[in-house]
């Protein structure tokens, strides 16, 4: 179970939560920011990994949150803004 804590808000501007498992080690903190540049608006993710996630886990490993972080921000972000 993911556990989320918000820990910085600015509106309409930056979101960082604290980010961590129940069942296993690992802290990291998720920094969302929004920009507008000369293409339109941006979304920046920044992720700071605070006490490392155990490796032999495959979902944990670089490659494996590169893709999560790929799909919900490419795919399910844009599906999400899409509608509304």
């Amino acid at each position: 179970m993911h556990l989320w804590k918000l820990t910085e808000v600015v509106l309409l501007e930056k979101l960082v939560c604290f980010w961590k498992y129940e069942e296993c080690e690992g802290e990291s903190l998720v920094c969302f920011e929004t920009f507008i540049s000369e293409k339109g608006s941006c979304l920046r993710l920044t992720h700071t990994v605070i006490e490392n996630f155990p490796q032999s886990i495959s979902e944990f490993t670089r490659e494996s949150c590169l893709c999560g972080w790929k799909y919900f921000i490419c795919d399910r972000l844009k599906v999400y803004t899409e509608t509304l």
